[in-house]
């Protein structure tokens, strides 16, 4: 272990339940600041230069040889082949070669960039990355080992400051003082892509990061606040395959549809057709019709629209072009975006005139029949099968909450039963008989948005399964094949959902806007204001976070990071004097009271 001025320490890990050091101090004559085991010899990155230490008797270190090394102090050692690259506090690479391992000689040094400090360094498959706090990225060629030629950069910005990479299929993981831990594909070192991201601490204005992996697990230590997190690689939305720039789009009155010859894209008075290909995303052409379309397409013979008290359908021609079918007088509401058809019925969340029925058997004469009337407002819908769930106010001045129907009859839907949580519903998706909620609640002038996840399989009697906290309040879900896509202006967010009761995070990507998603088979489509993105679902893998963020010092500190629905932080505990301990039951109330003051702050709510 390099221990900064402690030079080196070394501590047998046979039992890992009992580790034990066996040398606490070996001097390299100044900080230890990163090391490298190769065939038994350590290379060290010492204050000074390069030191070789043989450690073929891990009790008993020896020193081979010193290597001084000019110019600032030197961070990060990198063996690779016949060759040692080190990074310095200044802009330099020094290139050692250690063909005669107990001699090294310094062959090279290389200015990386114009200024800030190389950080860490890594070669893989002859390439070498190299990480600069001010100057981000910078990747070269070592087709000549001792002669790198840069063939890939990322600028530094007062967000990305990358500090510690590692490079696995594809893909650089970079710790960052200010941005958690960002992913980007160097599949093609002169057209680098962002690829997503995980936020563990907030609020940090200085994080110190290491990384290292092992049996498919990346591991992350923060010094402040300081724990150990495990992440593992885990299939997600990864790479952007293809844009199309688009005239300004706004979410209330545009839409994203299939259609026969590609995608559909309807903003406001116009509607453009981009081809399904998302690797040669390219507009075919313009509709100028004079109406708003934002809703589903139906059955694939046409669409439906509704606005205040006209419900028009739209038969769709062959080229994708739309003409006016026919027109129904409907009780007055507010325009829905949100639709499903259901045997020729269409059922339409239409604000305080309830949830309507049209049937649309005849496209030019749709028919209205009828409408549920409930509840104060209806905002939207989504079904599976025989099973839908609407979101709706029950009064004027409640939140939403959420209502499983029966529609095995589409003209005559049934509730069935009412899902009561804190805050308020907004997005709704069903997949395999799981329903997957957005709730937000504010919680002491901060909006906390919450994934909620039920079994609905029996829609009498839904079974809450779990939730995680999001870090947008999004206006568009998807849920396929074990990930939730969430996306918003800011960006898109994407949580595992394999396991329901312990939903994961699996980064983000806040390059893409998507203030409306579709899925089309394995390719994700997502409507920004002025852009369509295209995200494959590649087996490349994202981060998920796998253990809670806990510190140990004169007490133990609890950093809640997801606090579920119910819960308050009203402040944080020391737990050094704590007289009464609890045990959590899940699903049931309990109160953490803090018995070293006497008060009564304390959280209380459910836990899952």
């Amino acid at each position: 272990i390099c221990s900064s001025e402690d030079g080196l320490q070394v501590v047998d890990m046979r039992d890992v339940t009992n580790p034990v050091t066996v040398v606490s101090r070996f001097s390299v004559g100044g900080r230890a600041a990163r090391c490298q085991v190769v065939d038994s010899l350590l290379y060290v990155a010492a204050e000074t230069g390069l030191q070789v230490v043989d450690v073929s008797t891990p009790t008993k270190p020896v020193r081979v040889q010193r290597l001084p090394l000019s110019g600032r102090d030197v961070w990060d050692v990198e063996v690779a082949g016949d060759f040692a690259y080190l990074t310095t506090a200044g802009t330099n690479v020094h290139i050692v070669d250690i063909r005669d391992r107990r001699a090294p000689v310094l062959v090279k040094t290389v200015t990386v960039a114009e200024a800030g400090r190389s950080d860490d360094v890594e070669v893989v498959d002859g390439t070498m990355y190299v990480t600069l706090d001010q100057g981000g990225l910078r990747i070269f060629d070592l087709a000549i080992p001792d002669s790198p030629a840069l063939i890939g950069r990322i600028n530094g910005t007062s967000q990305f400051q990358p500090v510690s990479i590692i490079v696995r299929d594809g893909f650089a993981y970079m710790s960052t003082r200010m941005a958690g831990l960002q992913v980007y594909d160097v599949h093609d070192p002169a057209n680098i892509t962002y690829a997503g991201e995980l936020r563990t601490v907030r609020g940090s204005s200085y994080l110190e990061v290491g990384l290292t992996m092992a049996s498919g697990r990346l591991f992350y230590n923060v010094l402040s606040p300081g724990p150990l997190l495990a992440v593992t690689p885990l299939p997600a939305y990864r790479r952007t395959l293809g844009t199309l720039p688009i005239t300004s789009a706004r979410s209330e009155n545009s839409g994203l549809a299939a259609g026969r010859t590609g995608l559909l894209l309807f903003n406001g008075q116009t509607r453009e057709v981009a081809t399904a290909d998302p690797t040669t995303l390219h507009a075919v052409h313009t509709n100028t019709n004079p109406y708003w379309f934002n809703s589903p397409l139906v059955n694939g013979r046409g669409a439906v629209h509704r606005f205040g008290s006209s419900f028009d359908t739209y038969e769709r021609m062959p080229d994708d072009t739309f003409v006016l079918r026919g027109s129904a007088q409907v009780p007055i509401g507010s325009w829905s975006s949100r639709m499903v058809l259901k045997d020729d019925h269409v059922l339409a969340p239409a604000g305080t005139a309830g949830l309507q029925m049209i049937n649309i058997a005849d496209l030019t004469k749709p028919q209205f029949i009828g409408a549920l009337t409930n509840w104060h407002t209806v905002s939207s819908i989504v079904h599976e099968n025989e099973r839908a769930a609407i979101t709706a106010k029950v009064t004027s001045t409640s939140g939403s909450g959420v209502f499983l129907l029966d529609i095995t009859a589409a003209h005559h839907p049934t509730v069935m039963s009412q899902i009561q949580e804190l805050g308020s519903a907004e997005l709704l998706s069903i997949t395999d008989a799981r329903l997957y909620a957005t709730t937000y609640t504010n919680v002491a002038g901060v909006l906390v948005t919450t994934l909620l996840i039920y079994d609905v399989q029996n829609t009498q009697k839904p079974s809450y399964l779990g939730n995680i906290r999001l870090s947008q309040l999004p206006t568009a879900m998807v849920v396929h094949r074990g990930t939730a896509a969430l996306g918003s202006s800011s960006g898109l967010e994407f949580i595992d959902v394999r396991n329901p009761e312990k939903p994961g995070r699996l980064g983000g990507n806040s390059a893409v806007n998507g203030f409306h998603l579709l899925l089309l088979q394995d390719t994700l489509y997502a409507l920004g204001p002025r852009q369509l993105s295209a995200l494959r679902l590649a087996d490349a893998s994202s981060i998920s976070l796998k253990v809670p963020s806990l510190t140990a010092g004169g007490g133990i500190t609890i950093n809640l990071l997801n606090i579920p629905v119910g819960f308050q932080l009203l402040r944080s505990f020391d737990l050094t004097n704590w007289s009464v301990w609890k045990t959590v039951v899940p699903n049931e109330p309990v109160d953490f009271t803090d018995a070293a003051d006497g008060s009564r702050a304390f959280y209380r709510g459910w836990v899952p």
